[in-house]
């Protein structure tokens, strides 16, 4: 009798360990399977913003000055050229994983164009000025210059010259 409860002990011991690894197993899976969607997920997004555009030039510059204000990186990037969103997306990746760049202060309270000019056929140059606040007030105005071309179908941004602050702001300051 006393053999048949050390069998029967060992063998629920052994389904318990059984079951206990095989949960375990099962959300290392399960959370494996999530980062894996998670990352299906943002390349089908990052593929979807390469499809849309500006088809203005202020308007590719409207929709980066609003991603330099909101820290929307995906904004920013989504109004690139396929060079520059190359190398944009390698700097986020490392330094901001997130894609939210930027930070908290000083933070931009308005954006606005206050030059736009044709320099040939396909190319704009577009002067746009931040306003910048902290807390304590204002933080002053800033510029930035971007350059732009027709790409296809959309106007991109193949150039951003900047003040240093815009450019920490952007998470372009790899290209100082």
């Amino acid at each position: 009798m006393k053999r048949y409860i050390w069998i029967i002990a060992v063998v629920v011991v052994a389904a318990l360990l059984i079951y206990l690894l095989w949960g375990y197993a099962s959300k290392a899976a399960s959370a494996n399977d999530k980062c894996a969607m998670a990352n299906a997920k943002a390349e089908l997004f990052q593929r979807a913003i390469d499809e849309f555009g500006a088809l203005t030039p202020d308007d590719a510059a409207l929709l980066w000055g609003k991603g330099v204000k909101e820290r929307n990186g995906a904004l920013q990037y989504a109004v690139m050229s396929d060079e520059l969103k190359k190398l944009y997306k390698e700097h986020l990746d490392q330094n901001y994983p997130a894609w939210v760049t930027g930070f908290s202060s000083p933070w931009v309270e308005k954006v606005e164009i206050i030059e736009s000019k044709r320099i040939s056929k396909g190319e704009y140059e577009v002067v746009m000025q931040f306003s910048l606040a902290t807390s304590a007030g204002s933080e002053g105005k800033h510029l930035a210059k971007l350059s732009l071309y027709n790409e296809g179908q959309f106007w991109v941004i193949n150039n951003v010259a900047a003040d240093e602050i815009i450019l920490d702001l952007s998470a372009l300051n790899f290209i100082r």
